[in-house]
């Protein structure tokens, strides 16, 4: 059974975190990139260091290869296997959770797929590629490797350019800039919908979540509703998540953890 959070809980969540929420540890950095994964862990892209923290903010580990480049997204989906994308040098660089390198970098240019804008990971240790020169979606796996389904997006009004896709239980989402694409795990069409995302995103409780105009937006694909939540209690903030009871702030200059009060 889906798990929906009435809207009112959700308001009521984020209209007392001062008073309910505490912060529980303040990151100087002036990082780039975060994600978090379903653990609680805290994963900063700052300096060409990908760097890993505890839910509490304690340090676990760091992985840095000056020869791959600027990272340009991560998806940890799953913790134990993390996906790095290198947009520039068009690779794929896998992760375990100790972030060791899982096998040698996976370079898209051997596929002959030159023009790819975003990837994310799939089942079965499998990636999603968005191919942007021929508006296609293509699940390649590795065990044994190979193309598993390619889908091309023209047919479905896909016009503008795939910027972010992310994997999650059963359905991939895809988003455009202005429109989320909801297929299922095997690139079949579900249905769209007209959300303005600039970029990332990230799946909790079957919403979709993201951060915009400083406010914390928490739409709902099964019933399509739209909660936003203004986060006007501090300043300069670059990016929002959430994992279970805890809050995790971008700023320009570090990141915030805040924790729901027992």
């Amino acid at each position: 059974m889906k798990l929906l959070i009435p809207k009112i809980l959700l308001v009521g969540i984020f209209l007392s975190l001062q008073a309910e929420y505490k912060l529980i540890k303040i990151i100087r950095t002036d990082a780039e990139l975060i994600s978090t994964d379903s653990f609680g862990q805290l994963y900063i892209y700052s300096n060409n260091s990908l760097t890993k923290f505890n839910k509490n903010g304690q340090l676990l580990s760091i992985y840095s290869d000056q020869s791959n480049g600027k990272l340009s997204s991560i998806d940890v989906s799953d913790p134990y296997i993390l996906l790095l994308f290198y947009q520039d040098l068009n690779r794929i660089v896998f992760l375990d959770d100790k972030m060791a390198p899982i096998g040698s970098p996976f370079d898209l240019d051997n596929m002959e797929i030159y023009n790819v804008s975003t990837v994310c990971k799939s089942k079965n240790f499998a990636v999603w590629i968005y191919d942007r020169f021929d508006n296609r979606l293509i699940q390649y796996g590795f065990n044994p490797k190979g193309v598993l389904h390619e889908l091309k997006l023209d047919p479905l009004n896909v016009e503008q350019e795939v910027v972010f896709m992310l994997e999650s239980g059963n359905y991939l989402y895809l988003n455009t800039g202005t429109q989320l694409i909801l297929f299922d795990q095997y690139g079949t069409y579900i249905k769209s919908f007209q959300f303005e995302i600039q970029k990332a995103f990230q799946i909790w409780n079957n919403n979709v979540v993201y951060f915009r105009d400083k406010q914390l937006f928490i739409n709902s694909v099964n019933e399509a509703e739209i909660d936003a939540i203004g986060i006007d209690f501090v300043a300069d903030i670059k990016n929002v998540r959430i994992e279970s009871d805890q809050l995790y702030i971008q700023k320009t200059d570090s990141v915030l953890i805040y924790k729901r009060r027992e």
